[in-house]
C-alpha cells in the first residue's frame, strides 16, 4: 500500500518480473517443462513426445529463447523435417500444436506460433 500511495504500480513490476523470466526460459526448459507437467501425467507415450521434442525442436531451437520463435520458424523447421521425414513433420507440429498453446496459457509466451501452421503432406 505504501508505493501505491508514493506512486508506484507495484503490479506492473510483477508483470515486468514475469516478462523477464519468460524471455528468459529457453526451448529446451520449455520443453522439459512441458514434458514434466503437462505430457507425464496425462501421456501414456509421453517418451515418444519428449524424444520428439528432444530429436526435432531442441537439436535445432534448444539454446534460443522461446519468445524468439516466431511462426517462420516453426515453418522453417517443418519444411527442413519435412525434406528428410514428412511423417515425422507432422507429428512434430501436433507436439507443437500441444506445447506451444500450454505455455501461452501459463503467460509463458503471448501466442503460438505453431498456430495457423499446416501439416505436410508426404
Amino acid at each position: 500500500m505504501r508505493r501505491v500511495e508514493v506512486g508506484e504500480d507495484p503490479s506492473a513490476d510483477k508483470r515486468r518480473v514475469r516478462a523477464d523470466r519468460a524471455a528468459a526460459m529457453t526451448v529446451r526448459e520449455a520443453a522439459d517443462q512441458f514434458v514434466e507437467r503437462y505430457a507425464k501425467p496425462r501421456n501414456r507415450s509421453w517418451r515418444e513426445t519428449a524424444r520428439i521434442l528432444e530429436v526435432n525442436v531442441c537439436s535445432e531451437w534448444g539454446d534460443l529463447a522461446l519468445m524468439d520463435i516466431g511462426r517462420g520458424g516453426v515453418v522453417l523447421l517443418m519444411d527442413k523435417l519435412a525434406d528428410r521425414a514428412p511423417v515425422m513433420a507432422n507429428r512434430t507440429l501436433a507436439t507443437l500444436r500441444r506445447m506451444m498453446p500450454w505455455h501461452v496459457e501459463r503467460g509463458t509466451i503471448p501466442a503460438s506460433p505453431a498456430e495457423g501452421t499446416r501439416e505436410r503432406k508426404g
